[in-house]
C-alpha cells in the first residue's frame, strides 16, 4: 500500500492536503484525476534524481481540470506539485512543494533548498519513523 505524508511545513494547507490524497490514488491504483497531469523526475539535475525527487504538473484547483480525454503526457501546466519517493521504503512518499506560478522558470532555484529538505527530513527516516508519520493512502 502506498502512504504519501506531508512535509511538516505544509502539513495545515488543504490544498497541499488536497493533492496528496490525489497523489496516494494515481500512485497506488494509477487513478488520475482532472488537476493532476504529467509526470516525471526532474532530468537535469542529478542530485533531485539521486534524492527520490519527483514533479507532478498540476492544475490548480480553483482552474477547470484537464478533460479526461486528455491523455497524462499531454497535461502540462506552469504548476508543480514536488514530492519524494524513500530511497529504501519505497511505498512511502512525501509531498515537499507546490511551486507555481512560473515553475518551469523558478524551479531551479528551490530545488536545491528541497532535495536538503528532502534528504535532511525525509530520507533520513527509518521504517518506524516513516510509519509514524501522518499519512495518506488511496
Amino acid at each position: 500500500m502506498i502512504a504519501v505524508s506531508i512535509n511538516s511545513r505544509l502539513q495545515h494547507n488543504k490544498a497541499i492536503q488536497t493533492y496528496a490524497r490525489m497523489l496516494a490514488q494515481f500512485l497506488d491504483r494509477d487513478e488520475l484525476t482532472g488537476w493532476l497531469g504529467r509526470n516525471s523526475s526532474f532530468e537535469r539535475n542529478k542530485q533531485a534524481i539521486k534524492s527520490g525527487v519527483f514533479k507532478m504538473h498540476v492544475r490548480l484547483l480553483h482552474e477547470k481540470p484537464w478533460s479526461s480525454h486528455t491523455r497524462q503526457t499531454n497535461r502540462v501546466c506552469d504548476n508543480y506539485l514536488v514530492y519524494a519517493q524513500h530511497w529504501d521504503i519505497r511505498n512511502y512518499y512525501q509531498v515537499v512543494a507546490l511551486i507555481s506560478p512560473e515553475a518551469h522558470k523558478t524551479v531551479d532555484k528551490f530545488l536545491p533548498a528541497i532535495i536538503d529538505i528532502v534528504e535532511s527530513e525525509f530520507q533520513v527516516l527509518n521504517e518506524q519513523e516513516l510509519k509514524a508519520l501522518l499519512h495518506v493512502t488511496a
